[in-house]
């Protein structure tokens, strides 16, 4: 193996995109971050610039692949969740992308949750039925801007825009997809009953992949600007079983990787498949901007029992603890932000 290369690790967040370089031994050759805003033209909206969020990236990534004096063998890319933009049929954004802390779906989420079957919908594609979810939102864009429902050819996620614009296709892997509420968890593919409720044909969604996939081939104009050799392996989403992940920025969260018979349990919030094996479980903690929910983790909301799940005020679990098993006491995270 050559002894001076480099990995980049990309991750596109809430606020900026960040690009960090490090060598064989975990050392930091270099970083990068730019950021972008967050518009929020009505109340309870939360959008951002597609094209600000690649800029972004672009900078960022060309910046420390050029910073680094060794040979970059390959890029890990990472990207928040839940975003959704639509897409013309070239490819061009339509729409803002609606993040995660968009909440104007929220009458379409309790419409899905109480008179269109949500709970056997949660249980198909293990996510919440919540504004945040791309369901909600995209039945609000349907029932209430139908111009720009009509003009997007193709619906998707900032991930899939961003690899779109870098190497020319569209691809999710199967973790994105299944935080999108239109996945089906067990057989992989898209949910032929939501789409069915959204009236929302599977040509106008991405071909799902497992999170181990690696794309190749970057666009030469986009290789050019990022100074890399245009083979070098993107890697779409990554999973390390045995390992929880605590993760605390816009909103706070811990991830645990698993098998994915053990993992999967009532009266968790949020499922998300990484391949055939290995499903990451998803605990989302307070104070996500989308998901203000109390003292403590929200467990399950379209599920009649969450709030016997839930734990009491102290933070002792009840039968369905976030990480799955028996834990003992455990603390929950608590908000960082002052009231």
């Amino acid at each position: 193996m050559d002894s001076a290369f480099a990995v980049i690790g990309v991750d596109i967040g809430t606020s900026s995109a960040r690009a960090v370089a490090y060598d064989r031994d975990g050392r930091v050759l270099a970083s990068e971050a730019r950021e972008y805003p967050l518009r929020s033209p009505l109340p309870g909206r939360a959008e951002q610039s597609p094209d600000g969020v690649l800029e972004a990236l672009l900078h960022s990534l060309a910046r420390v692949a050029r910073a680094c004096e060794a040979r970059v063998s390959g890029v890990a890319f990472s990207a928040a969740m839940h975003g959704l933009i639509g897409l013309d049929p070239e490819g061009r954004p339509v729409t803002p992308l609606i993040t995660f802390a968009d909440n104007r779906a929220s009458e379409q989420a309790r419409r899905v949750r109480e008179e269109m079957d949500g709970l056997a919908i949660h249980r198909r594609t293990d996510t919440p039925i919540h504004p945040m979810s791309p369901l909600a939102k995209l039945l609000w864009f349907r029932e209430e801007d139908p111009d720009r429902w009509r003009r997007a050819a193709r619906w998707v996620w900032i991930k899939e825009y961003l690899l779109f614009r870098l190497f020319g296709e569209f691809v999710v892997d199967h973790s994105i997809a299944s935080a999108t509420g239109l996945f089906e968890l067990e057989r992989l593919h898209w949910d032929e009953e939501v789409l069915r409720l959204l009236e929302l044909p599977e040509e106008r969604l991405s071909r799902p992949g497992p999170a181990t996939h690696a794309m190749a081939g970057l666009e030469p104009a986009v290789a050019d600007r990022l100074g890399l050799d245009p083979g070098t392996p993107f890697g779409v989403g990554a999973v390390d079983p045995g390992v929880v992940a605590c993760s605390i920025g816009t909103s706070g969260a811990y991830r645990a990787a698993g098998p994915a018979p053990g993992a999967r349990r009532r009266g968790t919030p949020l499922l998300l498949r990484a391949d055939r094996e290995v499903r990451p479980l998803a605990a989302l903690l307070r104070d996500s901007p989308a998901r203000r929910s109390g003292r403590h983790t929200r467990l399950h909301p379209s599920d009649p029992e969450a709030g016997r799940r839930r734990g009491d005020h102290r933070g002792r679990p009840g039968t369905g603890h976030p990480l799955g098993g028996d834990r003992g006491r455990w603390r929950p995270v608590r908000s960082l932000h002052r009231r």
